[in-house]
């Protein structure tokens, strides 16, 4: 798991963790119509309908880092 108040302390970058989530491309738009900053990311313990490249779906299960 990730100890996101570190990685914001240490970068300056907004973290917005998730313990599961179906994207977290769709999470990171959702922020982004919202008026997030240009330095924020999306973490997920686990990720359920991942999209990769040329709209290939996968999954992230929890304990790896994708």
């Amino acid at each position: 798991m990730i100890d996101a108040a570190a990685v914001e302390r240490a970068t300056g970058w907004t973290v917005h963790h998730h313990p599961v989530v179906a994207s977290t491309n769709d999470e990171a738009l959702a922020l982004i119509a919202q008026g997030a900053g240009a330095r924020s990311v999306v973490v997920a313990d686990a990720q359920l309908a991942g999209r990769g490249r040329e709209g290939r779906a996968f999954s992230s299960p929890p304990g790896g880092l994708y």
